[in-house]
């Protein structure tokens, strides 16, 4: 089940149905939520890889799969206990929405910081006596 909905959360696509795959419609819903939680290790390869775009939309993927699965309001009797593994992908999503934010400031500080490096930020000569290697003791210079 989730080797047929992977690739469809990861490209694109028409999910199949419970009944194309031939599995009951509880299995379907933990295979559509066991692939939304996969989809973490694709996100998480594209931040290392700098695209933090292609990883944004693939958290929008997830969360998508986490809105419908959270609409499903049936007995744990007949969807398996749906509702645990739906919080599970709750914390799994909670958890990439963390690392693709974090991962996000970071590359937006490291690419003001290569900016800066070809503007003259503050002080372009050592101040007199700052002291430190090449630097004359004494008045502060402040």
């Amino acid at each position: 089940m989730e080797a047929h909905v992977l690739p469809v959360l990861l490209h694109g696509g028409v999910l199949p149905s419970a009944a194309d795959l031939a599995v009951a419609p509880a299995a379907w819903l933990h295979g559509l939520a066991e692939a939304a939680s996969e989809v973490r290790r694709y996100l998480l390869d594209r931040l290392r890889s700098g695209q933090g775009d292609e990883a944004e939309a693939l958290l929008g993927t997830m969360e998508a799969v986490y809105d419908l699965l959270v609409t499903v309001d049936f007995p744990d009797a007949l969807t398996a206990g749906l509702r645990r593994v739906t919080d599970g992908l709750r914390a799994v999503l909670e958890r990439t929405r963390g690392d693709l934010t974090t991962t996000v400031a970071q590359l937006r500080l490291q690419a003001a910081l290569e900016r800066a490096r070809g503007e003259p930020q503050g002080l372009t000569r050592p101040v007199q006596g700052a002291g430190g290697p090449g630097y004359p003791r004494g008045d502060p210079g402040v």
